[in-house]
């Protein structure tokens, strides 16, 4: 009689354990790693991670011939995509709004609050910009969240 009781509390011990453990694993591991773009190393992975809780104002990016691109509001996500509201301003000073967005990655990061990044055009309607551009620049983050852009 306690010999089959001893065996279901063995098993029913072992069906718990299994379980919990393995998705306790998987969600670590999906916590703790951004996106395939960002180098393995945890000096990086840290920068994704603030990098990805910022917001990039008034970056300007790129001359395009005679109009000049503004990112007024540029964010990266830690899925690998960014997205930027824009403007673009003509010779006569007349601006146009535009969007812009895309996916994004980086090289091994120098310190914890500088790296140079990568961003792939995948979609625009700014005037004068086709998708298939690559923008390349080094941000560093600064006290209190502030993120400041170079043209690399």
């Amino acid at each position: 009689m306690t010999r089959p009781l001893l065996i279901t509390a063995v098993c029913a011990s072992l069906l718990a354990c299994g379980p919990k453990e393995a998705t306790s694993t998987a969600a670590t591991a999906q916590a703790q790693a951004m996106h395939d773009g960002v180098p393995a190393d945890g000096t990086s992975q840290n920068f994704a991670k603030k990098l990805t809780g910022l917001e990039i104002s008034n970056f300007k990016p790129e001359d395009t011939g005679s109009l000049k691109l503004t990112y007024v509001s540029m964010t990266f996500k830690a899925d690998g995509s960014w997205s930027a509201e824009a403007s673009m301003i003509d010779p006569f000073d007349e601006t146009t709004p535009c969007k812009e967005g895309g996916t994004w990655a980086m090289d091994a990061a120098e310190t914890a609050t500088e790296a140079t990044v990568t961003w792939k055009v995948l979609e625009t309607n700014c005037i004068a910009r086709s998708e298939g551009g690559e923008i390349r620049a080094k941000l560093v983050i600064g006290k209190g969240g502030s993120i400041e852009a170079f043209n690399r």
